[in-house]
């Protein structure tokens, strides 16, 4: 019967609408805007559709707005679950999704599409949690990142594929305003892919001033071609883990460390990033921080394969691999102090050292120590391809 097909299909929703809701699931099949002023928000969403909001727009396709307030006022729960279906956002100018004063938001199993703008945007959502998901951007002119995070406190970054970012971090932690702020949790695991712009980076925690890392862990990431800014970029922070993450092709560095930094663990990631004369790996003012089994090779264009600066003190460089680099294999800035290198191996870099060096047991450039008082252990195999000996 003519129209027959029609109806068809839309029973074949309203049915399955029906069931999810029965799971005690509210479905999600257009544009929404939950308000938690207007109606309680909270419970289990469930995405019944593909979703496209045409532009021009000037909101998400999901936009949440709950009710907590750091240290006042404890907000509402939100998991959506996607249910591997995509929302779409083309007006160019907002978030696929963005929320507002959660105590928690989950959201996974599915595809954001943005035409210029962020993929998920919060502002003072407590708990996030964000998994399996494909992100795609468009290089467009207007900023974007995959994830904004405006002053989260926990954070579980899992399992998200992010594509083609401009102007803004594939993945950002940060604070937007004045007033202080720290995080913690997991990134792991997640595949970045393509950027543009100015002073873009991977994965970036920090901000001017006033935030923290605690305790995050940053791990089994694949950063690839960070076209305008470093792999991951951390800014102030203590025990911070970055650990087992592949890094290639980033414009300035594979792993900045731009902060005051304690105890924090750099440990079996693989590297080859680094631009003009920038450090495939670069410490600033990092303290009592371990750097131990990591590959970073041919950085080119006279970058250093490591790099310690500013008042870095008491870290240990121990058991890395550091073959091939344009600049030195390890370069121990003049205002560092009481650092250790043990059990690497330095082989075929570059140089000269930048600065005249004080002696070091190692030989020029596989170490340059303008600081003149790091400790060698000794057990070091340095030099050229065939002819390394211990230092």
């Amino acid at each position: 019967m003519p129209g027959s097909r029609g109806l068809l299909s839309v029973f074949f929703i309203l049915t399955i609408t029906a069931i999810q809701a029965e799971e005690g699931r509210i479905p999600i099949f257009e544009p929404i805007v939950l308000d938690g002023s207007v109606s309680d928000i909270q419970g289990n969403y469930v995405v019944t559709r593909n979703i496209t909001l045409a532009g021009p727009a000037t909101t998400p396709v999901i936009k949440i707005v709950g009710s907590h307030v750091t240290g006042v006022a404890l907000g509402e729960s939100v998991h959506i679950d996607l249910n591997g279906f995509t929302l779409t956002n083309e007006s160019g100018s907002d978030a696929v999704i963005e929320a507002t004063g959660l105590t928690k938001l989950v959201i996974r199993n599915g595809s954001l599409v943005v035409k210029g703008g962020h993929g998920i945007k919060t502002e003072s959502v407590y708990d996030l949690v964000a998994e399996d998901l494909q992100i795609a951007g468009s290089i467009a002119a207007i900023p974007g990142s995959g994830l904004l995070l405006d002053r989260p406190s926990f954070v579980d970054i899992r399992g998200i594929r992010i594509v083609n970012w401009t102007d803004q971090s594939a993945i950002r932690l940060t604070k937007l305003d004045s007033g202080g702020g720290g995080w913690t949790g997991t990134i792991a695991s997640n595949t970045i892919l393509g950027s543009s712009g100015v002073d873009v980076h991977g994965i970036e925690l920090g901000c001017d001033a006033g935030c923290w890392s605690a305790g995050v862990t940053i791990r089994d990431n694949v950063v690839l071609n960070s076209q305008a800014g470093a792999g991951i970029k951390i800014g102030d922070g203590s025990q911070v883990e970055i650990v087992n993450n592949t890094i290639e092709g980033a414009a300035t560095h594979g792993i900045h460390v731009d902060g005051t930094f304690y105890r924090g663990k750099i440990v079996g990631n693989r590297i080859s990033a680094g631009g003009a004369g920038l450090a495939a790996v670069l410490l600033d003012e990092a303290f009592e921080t371990q750097v131990a089994g990591n590959i970073i090779l041919n950085t080119g264009n006279a970058s250093p394969g490591l790099e310690l600066a500013g008042a870095s003190q008491h870290n240990s460089i121990t058991r890395n691999t550091l073959s091939g680099n344009g600049g030195p294999g390890i370069l121990i800035g003049a205002s560092t102090g009481g650092n250790t290198f043990g059990g690497n191996t330095l082989l075929d870099n570059g140089g000269p050292c930048p600065n005249a060096p004080s002696p070091s047991a190692c030989p020029e450039p596989e170490v340059c120590d303008e600081a003149g008082n790091a400790v060698s252990f000794g057990d070091n195999i340095a030099g050229t391809t065939g002819a390394a000996g211990p230092c």
